[in-house]
């Protein structure tokens, strides 16, 4: 029936059956044109640079790049949306405008950027967005002209191990309380009697407040990425750095594995100034020297030339030590192994001369020039351009760590970075 109503319709209406068909396949025609140009349009706008533009029309940027210091146009994309965002938060935080937190954090620097004593933070305007410290004394600085909100986390971020004492102290306390009055049941006790149930309490109760405050700590905690340049396109001269590998090797299938690793570690991470070195140590051995040591120096010492051939005497490094007589384990080997290799190969970089390397391959004239090294192992994994970003982030001044008076303890900053 509808069949027959629709072949009436037509006959009677002013088109024909073909028209109507030809109109459709116009329709159609017309739908996927417009879709092929949208798609194209995504593709163009997605491939367009949207960052220089974006940092010629956002007011916080341009006044960020007034740093003093010149770092924050050096810093990687990352960095900088870190930075913003943090100035986006505090401004929320604080109920004040954006560009009023970013122009108090720029000013705050620029007083101290003459002081040669802090210009590693207090000169960097990113500590007055990052730091409890700094965002405290930016917090004052705003109001002196405006009333911003408190920030209640200041207090415990500014004195975290005061903090955190504190508050596993009185949740210890807490935890005791309530586990005892619940064995007891309620009952007086004799303190002698009290005093046994806090001490057989005391380690497990203990244990569970641990737990308990690191996860209270990782889940309200919001960590900050760490600040980096953006080295992607090579590091510069002064951050010259040697990635080092520390290997006991007893055969010639471990040379093999050690250096075609170090390969592979350049192929992953080429620049100008970035070289590689095996720090090599004989096994251990009941005596001075063994018959497969010349062997195994050898092997070593033609895998690296050949290297040294295809890629230059300055990319690649080899040291080596011969083993020396431990009297604790009345063994002879390399002194202290792997923190024993590093340490003599920072005093080499030093220009000490009489150290335990008696094999050298490669340029050594630019190992005082050194600046940063690098240790991996020879199972470690290094992605491409791993080692430009991790140099990027510990040549920040901003990040180095601060020492006491007497140089023997690190007061501020990071002590070590691992890379996760």
């Amino acid at each position: 029936m509808v069949r027959d109503w629709l072949l009436l319709h037509i006959e009677n209406s002013a088109d024909s059956l073909s028209r109507i068909v030809s109109l459709e396949h116009q329709l159609q025609a017309e739908l996927q044109v417009r879709c092929g140009n949208l798609v194209q349009s995504l593709h163009r706008l997605e491939r367009i640079a949207w960052r220089p533009i974006f940092s010629r029309i956002c007011r916080v940027d341009q006044i960020l790049m007034r740093d003093p210091l010149g770092d924050y146009p050096r810093l990687d994309a990352t960095s900088q949306d870190v930075l913003r965002e943090r100035v986006v938060r505090l401004a929320e935080r604080l109920a004040i405008p954006e560009a009023l937190v970013a122009e108090t954090s720029v000013r705050l620097a620029e007083r101290h950027a003459s002081n040669q004593e802090m210009a590693d933070r207090e000169a960097f305007f990113g500590h007055y967005l990052v730091d409890a410290q700094g965002v405290a004394r930016l917090r004052r600085e705003l109001a002196n002209c405006v009333k911003p909100r408190r920030l209640p986390e200041l207090a415990v971020r500014q004195r975290p191990l005061l903090s955190y004492i504190a508050g596993a102290g009185v949740l210890l306390i807490a935890l005791l309380a309530m586990v005892s009055d619940w064995l007891t049941g309620g009952f007086s006790l004799p303190a002698a009697s009290i005093c046994a149930v806090l001490a057989a309490l005391l380690l497990p109760v203990s244990e569970w407040v641990v737990v308990l405050v690191h996860e209270t700590i990782a889940r309200c905690v919001r960590p900050v990425p760490l600040l980096r340049y953006d080295f992607s396109e090579g590091l510069p001269k002064e951050a010259r750095t040697m990635v080092v590998m520390p290997v006991i090797w007893s055969s010639v299938e471990d040379v093999d594995d050690a250096v075609d690793q170090l390969l592979v570690h350049h192929l992953a991470n080429r620049g100008e100034y970035i070289h590689f070195a095996i720090l090599a140590d004989y096994p251990d051995a009941p005596s001075l020297a063994c018959e497969s040591d010349q062997e195994l120096l050898e092997r070593a010492s033609q895998r690296i030339t050949a290297l040294q051939e295809e890629y230059g005497e300055h990319r690649f490094y080899l040291f080596h030590r011969d083993r020396t007589w431990n009297p604790v384990d009345r063994v002879y080997m390399g002194w202290e192994r792997k923190r024993g290799k590093l340490v003599e190969f920072v005093e080499l970089l030093r220009g000490k001369d009489d150290t335990g390397f008696t094999t050298i391959l490669g340029d050594t004239s630019i190992l005082e020039a050194v600046r940063y090294v690098f240790t991996v192992d020879l199972d470690t994994k290094l992605p491409i351009g791993v080692v430009n970003r991790m140099v990027g982030t510990i040549h920040l001044p901003y990040n180095r760590p601060r020492l006491n008076p007497d140089g023997t303890r690190v007061i501020a900053v990071m002590a070590s970075y691992n890379r996760r």
